[in-house]
């Protein structure tokens, strides 16, 4: 998609913390095989329109996580259709731990689709997406957010990618390399398709997802993304879905219609080529 992310803002975001490195470059695995998937299945692949997609993950029996710029159309800042939409959780080679076809979506309002190269639109890349049918935890156990560790602390994320669009890979073991004002920079690779990839801290019980995958470019010849901290993302979110404001399709006040968004298609990703 449009929106190319600045390899001046990634070196700026880098450099504001000295001592910060790249980490050594990690193994993309792929999950491939049911037992790969234990503990990864509410991570999925969000349908868009006629051939888009890009990655979400379970917050909720009934909640997505994924990136703003996948539902709104960054050419024309408009709203994708949530009738052109599906999560596919544990999606593998046409497989699938559930499905769920989508009611409605929020986006952050701070974020601007038609912004590029600008850091605050992606701290504020973020959007949840409410299911029509829950998926129960029994079946894809849905994670929680949480702030970013420190910078240097290694982070693992799951995603689905150009190339690797018929598995989700795990890359273990990347770098949190930088972070100022909710803007954060990973060592992790990044493709069209990891767009709202969740980035985990793993050095817990459970995984907690830390971010999720905004923008990718390469920074001193290795892979890096850039991501937002969630917590407060997150909530401002979850409140719009209690009040409906900028939920799409829009509820109207007697509760019993709605009124269809766009069907515009937004891209999939914001990805810089090397």
């Amino acid at each position: 998609m449009r929106g190319i992310l600045s390899r001046t803002l990634l070196a700026a975001a880098v450099g504001a913390f000295p001592g910060a490195a790249l980490a050594m470059d990690t193994e993309l695995k792929p999950l491939t095989d049911r037992s790969d998937l234990l503990g990864w299945e509410a991570v999925g692949r969000v349908e868009i329109g006629d051939g888009g997609y890009c990655t979400g993950v379970l917050l909720a029996p009934d909640t997505v996580l994924t990136a703003a710029h996948c539902v709104l159309d960054t050419e024309t800042g408009e709203r994708v259709d949530v009738s052109t939409l599906e999560f596919r959780a544990g999606f593998r080679d046409g497989e699938v731990i559930a499905r769920s076809d989508v009611s409605l979506a929020v986006a952050h309002p701070r974020f601007d689709p038609l912004a590029e190269n600008d850091g605050d639109s992606i701290r504020h890349d973020v959007a949840l997406l409410r299911l029509v049918n829950p998926i129960p935890a029994a079946t894809a156990s849905p994670y929680r957010v949480s702030s970013p560790p420190v910078s240097g602390h290694p982070v693992t994320v799951v995603s689905y990618g150009k190339g690797r669009a018929n598995a989700a890979s795990r890359q273990s073991g990347c770098e949190l390399l930088a972070q100022a004002e909710g803007l954060i920079a990973f060592g992790c690779q990044g493709d069209p398709g990891s767009s709202g990839a969740p980035v985990f801290d793993t050095s817990g019980n459970h995984p907690k997802i830390v971010s999720i995958i905004s923008s990718g470019t390469t920074y001193k010849g290795q892979p890096a993304v850039l991501g937002m901290s969630l917590p407060d993302m997150v909530t401002d979110l979850e409140r719009a879905f209690q009040t409906g404001v900028g939920v799409w399709p829009e509820v109207l006040p007697d509760a019993r219609h709605v009124r269809r968004g766009s069907t515009k298609r937004a891209g999939t990703a914001r990805f810089l080529r090397p």
